[in-house]
């Protein structure tokens, strides 16, 4: 059956979507509809996404291991080291993408998608747009589309709430790693940008949290700057 896919690599979650000939729904990734975009090695080397890397043993005896947040280092040159190897963000997110296709596959008889449609924020220029293309590349995937993470949202929202063309939709995105806003306009086939979308690449919830652990830090003296973070049991 005829099927095509639409994937969110976020910067702490991993998402995506099924179309098929009855209609469109989220695709079911583990038993929630999306997965950690987190990597680690696992036994034999391969590297270890998702689910799979939040269960494995290295999550538990070595947090050193596991991977985290690498989308925000797209186009770094700075290597990431995992144990004995090292890996660019774009070699981790393609195995993150390689991951959830198979998944989606094999869920639909093990054929291919028809279509693929990946995403980015808004807000991503040139450099860092020509920095994703790495990723499907990577990932062996040889064709596919590339729309914004607003574009996807309103899309997203519009099927829901079946809006008219010609409509207009602002669209407020907070993630894990940046801030997009940004202007649609609703057209028969899809959706127009207005404007120059605008946001903030560093402002996410991976900031939210290191500003409250360095409040709580300066608040307790110090105290959780002299933990451990590879230590296990924190």
């Amino acid at each position: 059956m005829w099927y095509g896919v639409g994937i969110d690599l976020g910067t702490s979650f991993t998402s995506a979507a099924v179309a098929t000939p009855t209609g469109v729904r989220m695709a079911t990734l583990s038993p929630d509809i999306v997965v950690p975009s987190m990597a680690t090695p696992g036994p034999d080397g391969t590297l270890l996404t998702g689910l799979a890397a939040a269960n494995s043993r290295n999550a538990t005896t070595n947090p050193a291991l596991i991977a985290r947040g690498f989308k925000r280092r797209l186009g770094d040159p700075t290597r990431l080291m995992l144990g004995g190897a090292s890996y660019t963000p774009a070699a981790l997110m393609a195995a993150q993408l390689r991951d959830v296709l198979t998944h989606i596959s094999t869920a639909h008889g093990g054929g291919p998608p028809a279509t693929i449609t990946l995403t980015c924020p808004a807000i991503w220029g040139p450099y860092r747009r020509e920095q994703f293309a790495e990723v499907p590349r990577l990932a062996g995937i040889p064709h596919y589309q590339l729309i914004t993470e607003p574009e996807a949202a309103a899309t997203h929202y519009t099927n829901e709430r079946r809006l008219g063309n010609g409509e207009i939709i602002a669209v407020y995105d907070l993630g894990g790693g940046t801030f997009d806003t940004t202007i649609l306009r609703v057209q028969p086939h899809g959706m127009e940008i207005l404007g120059t979308p605008e946001g903030i690449e560093h402002m996410g919830g991976i900031d939210f949290d290191d500003t409250l652990r360095a409040h709580l830090d300066d608040k307790l003296d110090g105290a959780i700057s002299t933990l451990d973070p590879e230590d296990p049991t924190l």
